[in-house]
């Protein structure tokens, strides 16, 4: 009885041993040798700067699996009118032979130019982000910086912007992200009164209060939540932050935001509320009309 007691727990042993072999494969490798099958898509409810791309994996071999996204991995639209992904934290997850399983992405966009994808946009791997590009994505993730703020840096590097074009509530991350892209580049900093104008400065006060547009949102939260207020422009485009607290305490709250329009001069913009990184809610803003009435 002893014997077989010893025969049965070394087998359990060989069998737990050997189901904790996974085999670890990037991505893409993973695709091209056919042990997952992949459909990245737009993640719906998500801005174009936080977790914007969700894939839906399946492992199609019979053995375990450890799938790995780097940093600087792309993810271009179908559309190529739309925006590129680029993969700001790594992710890896495990799969077990035959499982499912959806991995939201934290992204963010690389052509300011072009537009926001709209839900059911399927997106396809291509070549990985090198030089300034891999560069900016490391040190987003360096800072955690997974909001409008390490968007903006993104694309100073993507769109060739300038480090004044680094913006956003959080002064500590903004002051970090333009000195490294200074750095990165060797575009010198702009002078002070550039850098403390209403466009580059989220502190700044309204230059003109008769252009002054506002409005308010309220809500209530059970626990502590994540908020913030963003304005967005042609394609779904984010174009200012508007209110941001990171940590906003539970109970009832009045959140108010305001912008200039004679700064920001399209005739449509959109306001979203953010919590947790997904939109709660849009107002349409029709400028054109305001001002044919104003």
């Amino acid at each position: 009885m002893k014997r077989l007691a010893i025969i049965i727990f070394i087998l359990s042993a060989w069998a737990f041993t050997n189901r904790q072999q996974s085999e670890k494969l990037v991505l893409k490798e993973a695709i091209s040798l056919k042990k997952i099958s992949m459909q990245a898509l737009k993640n719906p409810g998500s801005t174009h700067y936080y977790r914007p791309v969700v894939i839906k994996v399946q492992n199609t071999s019979s053995q375990d699996l450890t799938i790995e996204i780097p940093i600087g991995f792309r993810f271009q639209p179908k559309d190529t009118n739309l925006q590129p992904m680029l993969v700001i934290r790594p992710e890896s997850f495990a799969l077990a032979p035959n499982e499912k399983k959806d991995v939201l992405i934290y992204a963010m966009c690389m052509a300011h130019s072009k537009g926001g994808a709209s839900d059911g946009m399927t997106y396809t791997l291509t070549t990985p982000a090198k030089n300034n590009l891999l560069a900016i994505a490391n040190k987003v993730h360096e800072l955690k910086a997974y909001n409008y703020e390490g968007q903006q840096a993104v694309w100073s590097i993507s769109d060739n912007g300038g480090p004044e074009d680094i913006s956003g509530a959080d002064t500590n991350q903004v002051n970090k992200l333009r000195a490294f892209v200074c750095k990165l580049t060797g575009k010198k900093m702009p002078p002070l009164e550039v850098l403390n104008g209403y466009k580059y400065n989220y502190y700044a006060p309204i230059i003109n209060v008769e252009e002054r547009i506002w409005g308010e949102y309220e809500f209530k939260f059970g626990k502590e939540k994540s908020v913030e207020i963003a304005m967005f422009g042609r394609g779904n485009t984010v174009v200012r932050q508007l209110y941001k607290n990171e940590h906003e305490q539970p109970g009832k709250h009045l959140f108010k935001y305001e912008f200039d329009s004679s700064v920001y001069t399209d005739d449509a913009y959109k306001i979203m509320f953010i919590v947790d990184g997904t939109v709660l809610t849009t107002r349409n803003l029709n400028m054109k009309d305001w001002r044919n009435t104003h």
